[in-house]
């Protein structure tokens, strides 16, 4: 997709790397017991398959998030 500016065709790898970023830094931000709903495919075939939901489950978890429910 065409952005002002900005490529998104980086590696899936810096991709994942970057969603752990800016999931450390909304937990930063966020009161206690705060959460995070994110809206995202189970998964992807952009560049071949890939666990897109897992793959974000795992980064939050990375950075400290607590899991807590999964919404089909």
């Amino acid at each position: 997709m065409s952005y002002n500016g900005y490529h998104d065709d980086v590696p899936y790898r810096s991709y994942i790397n970057w969603v752990a970023d800016w999931a450390r830094e909304l937990l930063r931000v966020s009161t206690g017991g705060g959460r995070a709903c994110i809206n995202i495919p189970l998964d992807t075939n952009k560049g071949g398959k890939r666990p897109v939901y897992a793959d974000y489950v795992q980064a939050f978890l990375s950075v400290g998030w607590c899991y807590h429910t999964t919404i089909v």
